[in-house]
């Protein structure tokens, strides 16, 4: 523990938790209700020494305001565990006003007249897997099915190769649930070197897609440097692959054990954008981070100019003080806040894509897949990290 570690500890009496946010749940148990139990069983704010040295903030007021507060709590170096990149993450590293620069040239590509555009593709992409597994009777869903829609998605919307998704999906996966950094950081530079073609061929043929105007982009009277557009291609292309394929994940598994909400959005189909706002409240986990800015105070805690803090978002929709059953998924909830995109200046421009994706999903699985259950004798295990995700989901169905 560093010198700055122990000085916090003691000047604040703060309470100190062996707390690791890659595994926070007990094997079986349910990956967000660990995080309610977490948030029940601990003070609002504690520290542990896992991960570098860092706070976890469990109270949705204080959540929020780590979400909105730019002045006082920082995206700029506040990665946990701590470590260097070979390229700044804009606009999610930069606050405002340099981040809203930085946001216009990619939040038009995800505006909801274009996301609308991109049902076709969606669909037919969805369409196309779903075909190709039925006759099979199972699957294993998230690496046939969670990992395939986001990324054939985001690689249309790019106009990238399909089929470059297979070179792909391993590093997103690494940048998403590598503990060691290094391995992270690998994985950084291979999409970097994949994007760097890319780059150079939109600069010469621009387009309307986010690469060219990121590649050709002038947000603050500049150009921007090679390591800001190979950070933000890279935030474009896989910056949002992991979140949607755990959110389908998460749902596909509720559905396999709930033949009741399978059967009601296949005869209501109304009620469908109404599950999609649950199930992103029910499971939509994303753990973000902040570095304090000036020593301040939250949660009952002092903090240091300095010190990072641990933001899950989740807790937001699952806060049992302001909803009722916060573990059930009624699709009828009226109140449907959630922490998922998050907030304020960083509310993340990718939501409606996710928000189609899920849908899709919906409307497509269940009309060619009305049946299923988890396959007997196999695994569902949650994994924690950055995205809560689920590591295995073998699915199966009758056929015929």
């Amino acid at each position: 523990m560093t010198a700055h570690e122990t000085t916090v500890r003691d000047r604040h009496r703060a309470p100190e938790v062996d707390f690791d946010f890659f595994h926070p749940h007990s094997p079986g148990e349910d990956l967000q209700a660990a995080w309610i139990r977490i948030a029940r069983d601990n003070p609002p704010a504690f520290w542990t020494a896992r991960n570098g040295g860092h706070w976890v903030v469990t109270e949705p007021a204080a959540i929020a305001a780590l979400q909105s507060d730019w002045a006082r709590f920082s995206s700029g170096g506040s990665r946990i565990p701590p470590a260097e990149r070979p390229y700044p993450l804009l606009p999610l590293e930069a606050d405002p006003p340099a981040h809203a620069a930085y946001r216009l040239l990619i939040a038009p590509a995800f505006s909801p007249s274009l996301v609308a555009r991109t049902d076709e593709t969606m669909r037919r992409v969805a369409v196309e897997t779903i075909d190709a597994l039925v006759p099979r009777a199972g699957c294993e869903f998230v690496s046939e099915f969670a990992k395939v829609l986001p990324i054939a998605v985001f690689l249309g919307m790019m106009e990238l190769p399909l089929e470059d998704r297979h070179e792909l999906l391993p590093h997103a996966e690494a940048i998403a649930r590598a503990k060691d950094q290094n391995v992270a950081n690998a994985a950084r530079q291979a999409v970097a070197t994949y994007l760097d073609r890319w780059i150079e061929e939109r600069r010469r043929n621009p387009g309307t897609d986010a690469i060219s105007r990121i590649a050709n982009g002038r947000p603050h009277g500049r150009a921007l440097t090679e390591a800001e557009v190979s950070g933000m291609c890279a935030v474009v292309l896989v910056g949002g692959l992991d979140t949607v394929s755990a959110l389908l994940s998460f749902t596909a598994a509720h559905l396999a054990r709930h033949p009741e909400h399978r059967r009601r959005l296949r005869e209501e189909p109304a009620v469908v954008p109404q599950a999609v706002e649950e199930f992103c409240r029910r499971f939509g986990l994303v753990n973000q981070s902040r570095v304090v800015v000036a020593d301040t105070e939250l949660a009952g805690v002092s903090l240091s100019a300095g010190d990072r803090v641990l933001v899950p978002n989740v807790l937001i929709g699952l806060d049992p003080e302001r909803v009722v059953d916060p573990l059930e998924v009624d699709f009828d909830r009226v109140d449907k806040r959630y922490g998922l995109f998050g907030a304020g200046p960083h509310l993340c421009p990718g939501a409606p894509l996710a928000r189609r994706e899920l849908k899709v999903f919906l409307e497509e699985w269940l009309a060619r897949i009305p049946d299923f259950k988890i396959a007997p004798g196999t695994r569902c295990e949650a994994i924690g990290g950055t995205v809560g995700a689920i590591e295995a989901l073998h699915l199966t169905w009758p056929v015929g």
